[in-house]
């Protein structure tokens, strides 16, 4: 459009399009940190990273919303569930726990972890989440059992509900290790194609249970059956001696 003006109101115009160097300055670092964020979202194969499909991603997010009621929730090598979550949540309700440093743009959301070290974690974080999401890089029962070791860490109480994503080989050893059974919830990624299954310790109305696999006992239920038979063997051992009673201990309070 410019072509079409006189040589003088064009090169007029076009002084005036110039942007300072200050402005020009400032849009560079805005455009930089665009990109920096851009290119830190993406999956790094390397690593074993792979996004889920944008449904998968929406149901697993509204799902850890509603199973969290409202409290903290910690995501385990699950970036992209992260992303989604901290640009809908108030900020210091999700919290990444995650090996890529990429990831420490999120600042104090952001803890670098290794699951080849899964108990490496600030103690300041240690029960304090309501919902636990784990997503394991590798499909075997040492990663596996790595992240549940975590992921108890992290649970604030023996009933807060833990879910995980693997390999659906892995279904007895997730399922007895965790306290918890397989969901019929189609997981979807979108470069990878091995059978995935969710694993949960509890049971969810939006993402229910396999009805064809065994009902192991949930991650409640095993803890309230511990604490029942350390009750049942300590009332034995104490009415096997003579320091009390089985009739003193009915009656105290």
């Amino acid at each position: 459009m410019l072509g079409c003006l006189p040589g003088g109101l064009r090169r007029t115009m076009e002084s005036d399009l110039r942007l300072s160097d200050a402005t020009l300055a400032a849009l560079n670092e805005v455009l930089a940190g665009l990109n920096k964020e851009k290119n830190s979202e993406a999956e790094d194969w390397s690593l074993n990273q792979f996004w889920y499909t944008e449904e998968t991603t929406e149901a697993l997010l509204t799902e850890a919303i509603r199973a969290s009621n409202g409290g903290r929730i910690a995501f385990l090598s699950a970036p992209s569930l992260y992303f989604l979550a901290q640009k809908r949540l108030v900020p210091n309700t999700v919290h990444l726990f995650e090996f890529d440093d990429r990831f420490a743009c999120y600042g104090d959301d952001f803890t670098h972890w290794d699951c080849n070290n899964p108990l490496n974690i600030p103690e300041s974080l240690h029960h304090t989440f309501d919902f636990v999401f784990g997503d394991p890089p590798h499909l075997n029962t040492e990663t596996a059992g790595s992240f549940l070791q975590a992921c108890e860490l992290l649970a604030r109480t023996p009933e807060t509900p833990i879910a995980m994503i693997t390999s659906t080989t892995l279904s007895d050893f997730v399922c007895r290790t965790m306290g918890g059974r397989p969901s019929i919830f189609p997981v979807k990624h979108k470069q990878l194609a091995n059978p995935m299954t969710l694993y949960l310790s509890y049971e969810s109305p939006a993402m229910p249970f396999d009805p064809f696999y065994p009902d192991y006992p949930l991650r409640h239920e095993r803890c309230n059956r511990r604490q029942t038979d350390f009750l049942d063997a300590l009332f034995l051992h104490l009415s096997q001696t003579s320091v009390l009673h089985r009739e003193y201990l009915v009656e105290m309070p």
